[in-house]
Formats: structure tokens, C-alpha cells, sequence
């Protein structure tokens, strides 16, 4: 194959995975578990992946976001909302489908792709549970289509304001 070819992701990955000279480990920040994820799908990592790793440092994220949540819920619950937490996309698919949530609020913290999936999942299984998102930037074309309400982050009083907005209709 010449040089000026592109190659697609799956024979890069398992080019490199081929390669007895290519040995290491993978430490991420952003997308780095998905470039993993394609050396290990490919075939052939047992000789090229030693170790995969996190660059996220979880305890300050979680702390931050922990924080913010913790206000931001004491603030809903101060004028009359019921806040339910979820732990991961499914549960909250789950919440919202099985009809146990008048609205969904998710943040868009880090992955632009997981939350558009679960926003367009919700709209297709519960069309008329309202969702907002939470940004700290531009959102995404398609998770812009698919949201009922874009608010940037730690602003309670427009995500309060928002919610009464979207319950009262």
C-alpha cells in the first residue's frame, strides 16, 4: 500500500498491533478510551497493549460536579421540585421512559456523543418528557435539535425558572 492511501481506523490500529516493535500503554484524556477500545477490537493488542489508563482525575471532576449537583439540588428542592439522581444513561432512559420524571435534566460535562444518544433515546421512547441541558459551551448541532432547553451551567435560577416554565405548560 503506498504512503499517500489513508488508512481507515481499523487496519491503523491493527497495523500497529501487528508490529512486534510496539509495546505500551494507553493513558487518555478525552478520547483516549476509544483509541484504546480500537486497539483491543481489533485484534492482536496481546502483543501491543500492556496497560490502559485514565488520565481523569476523578476526584477532583467528581468533587466539582458533586458540588455543583449538591447546590443545584438544594436549590430545586427550595422551590418544590423532587430531584431523582441516576447513576449512569440507562437509568435515566429507564426513569424517563417508565414515566417516574416530569423532566430530565442532564449535563453535558465531557461527552457530547453519550448525552445526545440518551436525549434522542428518551425523545424516542417518551417523546413529550421535556429535557434541559446543562452546558458550559456550545452545544452540538444535533443535541441542539434534540433538547427542549440549552442553559448554561450553574445558572439555578434559569434552570429553575425553566422547569417551572416546562412543568406548568
Amino acid at each position: 500500500m503506498s504512503s499517500a492511501q489513508k488508512l481507515d481506523t481499523h487496519h491503523k490500529a491493527l497495523t500497529l498491533n501487528l508490529d512486534p516493535s510496539i509495546f505500551g500503554s494507553f493513558a487518555e484524556i478525552g478520547a483516549g478510551q476509544e483509541v484504546a477500545r480500537w486497539f483491543l477490537l481489533v485484534g492482536g493488542a496481546s502483543g501491543t497493549v500492556a496497560k490502559t489508563i485514565s488520565a481523569y482525575d476523578k476526584e477532583v471532576s467528581d468533587d466539582r460536579l458533586t458540588s455543583y449537583w449538591n447546590l443545584s439540588r438544594q436549590r430545586l428542592a427550595e422551590t418544590g421540585f423532587r430531584v431523582v439522581n441516576s447513576s449512569n444513561g440507562f437509568e435515566t432512559i429507564e426513569l424517563s421512559s417508565s414515566g417516574q420524571v416530569d423532566a430530565v435534566v442532564l449535563d453535558l460535562d465531557h461527552n457530547h456523543v453519550e448525552v445526545t444518544l440518551i436525549t434522542n433515546e428518551i425523545k424516542r421512547l417518551r417523546p413529550q418528557c421535556p429535557t434541559i441541558v446543562l452546558t458550559e459551551g456550545a452545544a452540538p448541532d444535533t443535541l441542539r435539535a434534540l433538547a427542549d432547553t440549552l442553559i448554561p451551567k450553574g445558572n439555578d435560577e434559569v434552570l429553575v425558572a425553566s422547569l417551572e416554565k416546562i412543568l406548568s405548560a
